[in-house]
């Protein structure tokens, strides 16, 4: 027999449904999941797909005709099947219409009834008209009773509201009576939507055994974080956040930690519910609907904000689908817009409970023994007794009016796995801007793929950073023995081990590469050794196989490789970069360092301490450009009481090669100098590696030999991102983790903008330095400034450890006492340097500095003391 295709039922209160359009005719072939047609409700406009594959064989019911729901529209031949099975069919649908007629036709009791004209009258008293002409008369404030239909069986189509409309306008000269006013015993037919929230309301009270819990709770904390972040929000996302969005996140979170609230009552057992699909209690003109947000539990309020103004958009226009108002496990209703202070909610069955929420009003309470006035928000939990005890609804309660009392800890959560739909990006290099890309893209639930060319690290960790600190390491335990006398312990001769020493640098680097791999393992990251050449946006080839990697976004971060220098001379034996540095298995007698960055300077103690003679030629006025003028003087001091030779503006004019030894040729203080050694080290910083990134062919944006990124680490090309030393600037490691973890949110959807104002610089020579902030001398230009000084000759940590050089210099603008530069040269001064980032980044002023009390003895007092000598003075200093 042939398939019945009947208009379906999208929702509790739906009743009937006006057929749009159809997608199929007569005759057409149907594929099972095809669009057959759309229908439109009062909430709803619907594609209704073919249950099975077949030809349409029969349209019952046409476009702009509505029907009951589970009437039969339309007659579906199954594969095989002819048209003359229809005929039993059909006859079968037209005695059932005949039937229906005869009962429509028999007169109705109901007391108060309009005259019989008004054949549009159904059994129930309500008027029979389409969804759209129902809508029409709702939003000009017609009267459907007083219409008379001109559509199929006297139904009131738009055309006749439009006349009544008309007509209205003609004859009526004052103003028309409000809607909500009603003569005397007129009886007002309910909508389909009221009597289905009746149904609802009646169910809710007899099948659940509600019971109810009240608490009132101080908002101030939610209040004042919507009023520092309403804007910003709005300015980044261009949505404004409310109260309900924060109560619903914040409430989301309460329940992750009392699954017993998410779950729903069945005679077999308590359903528990992983996820949290949040109704939201919205008023329409016909009355309540509770449209959905879905997996709350797992967006920011970002999210939220924009999905309930989606959903507000919605029922604006009536467009809502059968998911926006179904499948919801919990419901939160707010009537804080109405200034309810406290009401009840009835559970929205067949969930467990609902929470109401009340309007934020200011009142008096006791705080610390005294009076204060503080806004106080109710909310009253509705819960099913059945399946949720008392106790365990007091501590749902709890649990909400803490995180109600503290919430920034849950509004700022970040995405979490599972918030963003699964990505695949593309990741080419595995240093340090690369590997925690990596990582906090898997994190947030993308497929990720890494190709790296090199170790897995890059630069910074197999030979930059990590190798480098193990070597200076080495060459501070050799000056602890040198000293050692000082502290009572004579340790005789030493011996310096070379091999050893660059066997253990070895031995570092290698465990910290494997952990990587297996954090990159953990978070199933896929890792190709190889090289990759961007194809096309969403395309990476690995030059070494030709496989081509497929991807939503791809993170650039291959890195820099050393600069080099166009000098005559430069291509001779024993011209050594970083990486030769690193590798050496014996130590040079004479070393000349060209270039004295942070670089240089670390490579001239390490080789120094081991025994070499070492030069710096540096052709800036100081060494380490960039840092602040008297910190950089202080280093020059201390490593030239060392014994390493320093020529600052030193012009190299020429390196000449002979058997066993190199001359440099440079000019400084105007004399032409020589410097003879047996190895030459060129250290003079780095180039972005934009090798076999198809850059030109792309048409990827650059500048100066790198890529150019906005503030969100996206290139000229949207969904390529650049990050790390192949972008230039601050080719520093924490810089480029940053970035990379900057560049993964925005690829996954989570907007996140990258920082510069507050980033530390640290050099890891004995003493260490650390900067933060501006220097004197860039200070001086912008600002009025006053500066704070504290020696660690006046540190009682400092004199223990026998690292009595160096100082804490804080830079403060006069006017308003913030800190905008803090400078540090002395014993661990690239750890304690944290403080004065974090203090920073929070705006913090020299006073505020001052007054947090520090550990004694500790190096980090010298800070304190420093901010002390710029307010009133300090404590251990004259």
């Amino acid at each position: 027999m042939p398939l019945e295709i009947v208009m379906p039922k999208l929702g509790l209160t739906m009743t009937e449904g006006l057929i749009v359009e159809w997608k199929k005719a007569e005759g057409d072939k149907v594929k099972k999941g095809e669009i057959l047609f759309v229908l439109e409700t009062e909430k709803v406009t619907y594609e209704v797909e073919s249950p099975e594959d077949g030809i349409l064989g029969k349209i019952h019911v046409q476009a702009g005709e509505t029907v009951p729901v589970g009437a039969p529209v339309a007659h579906l031949l199954k594969p095989g099947e002819d048209a003359s099975v229809l005929e039993q069919a059909i006859l079968s649908l037209e005695q059932m219409r005949m039937a229906d007629k005869a009962m429509a036709a028999e007169p109705t009791s109901i007391e108060g009834q309009v005259p019989d004209r008004h054949a549009n009258i159904q059994k129930d008293g309500r008027s029979k008209a389409s969804p759209l002409a129902k809508r029409t008369a709702r939003k000009h404030h017609i009267e459907l009773r007083t219409v008379i239909g001109t559509g199929p069986d006297g139904m009131i189509i738009k055309e006749d509201v439009d006349k009544a409309r008309q007509s209205v306008v003609q004859t009526i000269s004052s103003a028309p009576l409000s809607p909500d006013v009603h003569k005397e015993g007129e009886l007002v037919p309910h909508s389909g939507m009221r009597l289905a929230i009746a149904r609802n309301m009646m169910a809710s009270k007899v099948e659940t055994a509600q019971t109810y819990m009240s608490n009132t709770v101080d908002a101030g904390k939610i209040v004042q974080y919507r009023k520092e972040m309403l804007q910003k929000i709005q300015a980044l996302h261009g949505v404004r956040i409310t109260i309900t969005d924060l109560m619903m996140k914040i409430t989301a979170a309460a329940i992750a930690e009392h699954p017993i609230i998410n779950t729903r009552w069945t005679d077999q057992g308590t359903v528990f519910i992983a996820d949290v699909h949040m109704g939201m209690a919205m008023a329409l003109d016909d009355g309540l609907i509770v449209p959905v947000i879905r997996d709350i539990n797992k967006k920011q309020i970002v999210h939220i904000a924009k999905d309930r103004m989606a959903l507000i958009q919605k029922a604006r226009e009536n467009r809502f689908l059968p998911d926006d108002i179904s499948g919801s496990t919990f419901t939160l209703s707010a009537m804080g817009m109405f200034g309810t202070e406290q009401f009840t909610a009835n559970i929205n069955v067949p969930e467990n409970a609902i929470l109401a929420v009340g309007a934020i009003i200011d009142k008096p309470v006791v705080v610390d023994r005294g009076i204060q006035i503080r806004p106080m928000m109710n909310l009253t939990l509705t819960y099913d007794h059945r399946a949720i005890d008392g106790a365990e609804a007091g501590k749902f309660m709890r649990t909400l009016m803490s995180l109600v009392e503290d919430p920034v800890p849950v509004l700022e959560q970040r995405v979490i796995p599972g918030d963003a739909p699964e990505r695949r990006i593309t990741i080419i290099g595995g240093g340090m801007g690369g590997y925690p890309a990596a990582i906090k893209a898997a994190r947030m639930g993308a497929k990720v793929t890494l190709i790296e060319k090199g170790r897995l690290g890059g630069v910074c960790l197999n030979w930059g950073c990590i190798p480098t600190k193990s070597l200076l390491q080495s060459c501070q335990v050799i000056k602890t023995v040198t000293e050692s006398d000082l502290f009572g312990i004579r340790c005789g001769d030493h011996q310096i081990d070379l091999k050893a020493i660059m066997g253990r640098k070895n031995r570092v680097v290698s465990q910290l590469r494997a952990g990587v791999e297996k954090l990159l393992a953990a978070k199933q990251v896929r890792i190709i050794q190889g090289t990759a050449q961007i194809m096309d946006p969403s395309s990476v080839q690995v030059q070494e196989t030709g496989e081509t990697v497929k991807s939503d976004k791809v993170i650039i971060a291959s890195g820099s490789s050393p600069r080099k220098l166009d000098l005559k001379g430069m291509d001779g034996p024993g011209m050594w970069d970083s990486d030769d540095f690193l590798g050496m298995n014996r130590l040079p007698k004479r070393v000349a360092i060209i270039g004295g960055g942070v670089i240089g300077v670390e490579f001239a103690q390490i080789l120094n301490r081991l025994g070499a003679d070492v030069t710096i030629l540096e052709m800036l006025d100081g060494l380490v450009p960039g840092v602040d003028g008297e910190i950089a003087l202080a280093l020059e001091q201390r490593l030239v009481e060392e014994g390493i030779k320093v020529f600052t503006k030193a012009s190299i004019r020429e390196i000449k090669h002979r058997r066993g030894s190199k001359t440099v040729e440079f000019i400084a203080d105007g004399r032409t100098m020589k410097c003879v050694a047996s190895k030459v080290i060129i250290s003079v910083g780095r180039n972005p590696d934009l090798t076999w990134l198809n850059a030109e062919k792309l048409g990827l944006a650059t500048k100066d030999g790198a890529l150019q990124v906005n503030e969100r680490m996206e290139t000229s090309i949207p969904g390529i991102y650049g990050v790390g030393d192949v972008v230039g600037g601050i080719m520093l490691a924490h810089v480029a983790m940053a970035e990379g973890e900057c560049a993964a949110k925005n690829a996954m959807g989570d907007e996140s903008e990258m920082r510069y104002d507050v980033i530390p610089s640290c050099i890891y020579t004995s003493p260490e330095v650390a900067v933060v902030g501006l220097s004197e001398e860039q200070a001086r230009e912008r600002f009025d400034i006053e500066v704070g000084r504290f020696s660690f000759h006046g540190s009682g940590k400092a004199l223990v450890l026998n690292e009595t050089f160096g100082m804490v210099k804080i830079i403060a603008e006069k006017r308003s006492g913030r800190v905008i530069g803090v400078h540090m040269i002395g014993p661990h001064a690239t750890d304690m340097i944290g403080e004065a980032v974090l203090g920073m980044s929070m705006k913090m002023t020299v006073q505020e500095l001052a007054s947090a009390v520090h550990p004694h003895p500790s190096l980090s007092e010298a800070v304190m003391e420093s901010a002390l000598s710029l307010c009133g003075g300090a404590t251990h200093m004259p």
